[in-house]
């Protein structure tokens, strides 16, 4: 699992560079001059969360049910 975990955080890691270099060349933006590029970072910060936790939870549930097949 950890294995299938760390390459996900990379790949993720990996899409996201492209994205925080451009956002970091514009400094007279619309959303960086509101402060709603705040919200809009706290809004995919939860989203990445919901995702990673379910993924967790998910993952729990299948090495039980493997390990209850096992058995």
């Amino acid at each position: 699992m950890k294995k299938s975990v760390n390459h996900f955080l990379a790949f993720i890691t990996l899409l996201a560079l492209p994205g925080l270099a451009t956002a970091q060349s514009a400094p007279d933006s619309i959303m960086r001059s509101n402060g709603r590029i705040y919200v809009v970072i706290a809004v995919l910060l939860v989203i990445l969360l919901g995702i990673f936790l379910y993924m967790f939870r998910v993952e729990r549930r299948l090495k039980k049910l493997e390990k209850e097949s096992r058995d």
